[in-house]
């Protein structure tokens, strides 16, 4: 499964893909602008996106989150400290996971994605990860 990691800060950026690396995901990225973000998501189209809010080029992760999902329907989790007000903001991705967290709840959260993008996360028992806010 390929993961497209968007994040602007360099040392969180690193972190992230090692984290995801070492448990066997395959990370397009990291990006630290939506340009860069769109250029890695055409040569290898995402499965779940990891994506940073605000952008330090001026980019928005929101906007991103809707190329994404409407080109790939690719599974789009907020990573940011920043907080998801507008409706139309939140229908673009399955939630939000605060910065900074745990590697746990990072990869619970993947693996929670990984799942919706299977079809898996319907039913009644499904258990949504600790630090995971879902939309």
């Amino acid at each position: 499964m390929t993961i497209l990691l968007v994040e602007d800060n360099a040392l969180i950026a690193m972190t992230l893909e090692a984290t995801l690396t070492e448990a066997g995901y395959k990370v397009a990225g990291p990006a630290a602008s939506a340009k860069r973000a769109i250029e890695f998501a055409e040569a290898a189209p995402p499965h779940v996106a990891l994506l940073n809010i605000r952008l330090s080029d001026g980019g928005s992760g929101v906007d991103l989150a809707r190329t994404l999902k409407q080109r790939w329907g690719t599974a789009v989790i907020f990573l940011t400290g920043d907080m998801i007000d507008e409706p139309q903001d939140r229908a673009v991705a399955i939630g939000v996971l605060s910065k900074p967290c745990t590697d746990e709840a990072l990869l619970s959260a993947v693996d929670f994605a990984r799942q919706t993008v299977k079809g898996e996360t319907r039913g009644p028992m499904t258990t949504v990860p600790k630090g995971l806010t879902i939309f």
